[in-house]
């Protein structure tokens, strides 16, 4: 469940480690953290780490974009795999998300 904005900036994460440029394409991350905002539109931001490049991103998801459930039901240090586009004026979006199958 994602905390909100305010309580993610009370929990002093540093989010100039994240950078919002992702390249478009798959890719699978651990999902650091997540929240959500109320503003227009709504929706949620993801910080992740790329498992293979160990680079760090920030992500965004519209609240009614089809994903949108399966993300708020993610679980910090989980392992996924996204599909990333780009949304209106080139800004990266998340257009897939599954739970990763890793093994044991």
């Amino acid at each position: 469940m994602p905390i909100s904005w305010n309580q993610l900036i009370e929990s002093n994460l540093d989010r100039k480690q994240y950078r919002f440029d992702c390249p478009p394409g798959e890719r699978t991350i651990t999902l650091d953290t997540l929240a959500y905002t109320k503003g227009q539109p709504p929706g949620i931001h993801l910080f992740v780490t790329d498992v293979d490049s160990h680079e760090r991103f920030w992500l965004y998801c519209h609240v009614y974009a089809a994903i949108h459930k399966t993300i708020r039901a993610a679980t910090i240090n989980t392992i996924y795999r996204i599909t990333v586009g780009l949304g209106k004026r080139g800004k990266p979006k998340v257009l897939a998300w599954e739970q990763a199958d890793v093994a044991a």
